[in-house]
């Protein structure tokens, strides 16, 4: 399984961050594990660590 934390509520170099936590779930299906409450923060920050959002096999929103 391979977990890439597209957000969270701590900056790092190059990514931007925003309120709220996003995570890409690689393991038997490939989803989204809470979304941002911003789509670009998300593309952006997927682009910066190499992964893309596409071909997801389903998505979780928490609340």
């Amino acid at each position: 399984m391979r977990l890439t934390i597209l957000n969270d509520n701590t900056p790092a170099k190059g990514l931007i961050n925003d309120w709220g936590w996003s995570v890409l779930v690689e393991s038997k299906y490939r989803f989204l594990f809470d979304a941002d409450t911003r789509g670009e923060v998300l593309a952006h920050n997927s682009r910066v660590l190499g992964t893309s959002l596409r071909n997801l096999d389903f998505a979780v929103l928490s609340h």
